[in-house]
């Protein structure tokens, strides 16, 4: 599941959950003709609020989102419920906003109060490319809780890349963060060795070699070999079950 893309934002995540939990800081958005399938609730940091015209423009955002991801993936969940959290931290890595899928029909959001150009620019960079990548997952399957796949790299590495290369795809945006070097195909083969119950930080964020969101890399490489060795679209993969992808990408996956 993407709780992260890099280990920076997992920092951030943990030392906000506290704060952010609080109800005084909770602004609910009643549901409107413009986002009628979903229910937002804006959450300000202690020392950060959301304006009211911030507020509109991401409303904007995750609807139009919404309604372009339902045109695609028309299973995704009839309503979701979205938290739509500031956090006063640099996430201009990621641009200036990350997110969770945390169970089916519930996505998280962090958005940088500190992010250049302000929280609308974050909006519409990092929130688009976010929303597309966390409807991704619900429509899948593959959230923190309740979730439809088992424990593995493996698997993390197939579900982050899809939801990266469809949001590449569809949102008009990208990360390019998640650039991969050459020899990410021997770290897609390193990955195949490791057992079930490797640390998904480790392999996902920053391992201790000093290599950073590894597994969304290889993903999303992996999901890109696919597409180009079967003449698949990205829409057909997110279909596919995770062996039958590794496979398409031509790499012997013989876990059951």
């Amino acid at each position: 599941m993407r709780v992260v893309l890099m280990m920076a934002a997992a920092a951030v995540l943990q030392a906000c959950v506290m704060q952010q939990a609080d109800p005084a800081y909770a602004d609910t958005a009643p549901a409107t003709q413009e986002a009628q399938h979903l229910d937002i609730l804006f959450v300000n940091s202690e020392t950060t609020v959301f304006s009211d015209d911030e507020k509109t423009y991401i409303r904007g955002v995750l609807a139009e989102s919404e309604r372009a991801v339902r045109r695609l993936l028309p299973q995704l969940d009839k309503r979701v419920t979205i938290d739509v959290k500031m956090i006063d931290h640099d996430l201009d890595i990621v641009g200036g906003v990350t997110g969770m899928a945390e169970m089916p029909g519930k996505v998280t959001f962090l958005v940088s109060s500190q992010y250049p150009g302000g929280v609308m620019a974050a909006a519409d960079h990092g929130l688009r490319y976010a929303s597309f990548h966390e409807f991704h997952h619900l429509e899948r399957g593959w959230t923190i809780r309740n979730n439809a796949f088992g424990r593995g790299i493996d698997i993390a590495v197939v579900n982050e890349g899809l939801a990266d290369v469809f949001a590449e795809t569809y949102s008009g945006r990208t990360s390019p963060s998640l650039a991969y070097p050459p020899e990410v195909g021997a770290w897609a083969a390193e990955i195949l060795t490791l057992p079930r119950d490797a640390d998904y930080n480790t392999w996902m964020n920053q391992h201790p070699d000093g290599r950073t969101a590894l597994g969304y890399k290889t993903g999303r490489y992996l999901v890109f070999q696919a597409i180009e060795k079967s003449g698949k679209t990205i829409l057909e993969l997110s279909d596919l079950p995770v062996a039958e992808i590794w496979r398409l990408a031509g790499f012997p996956y013989e876990r059951a």
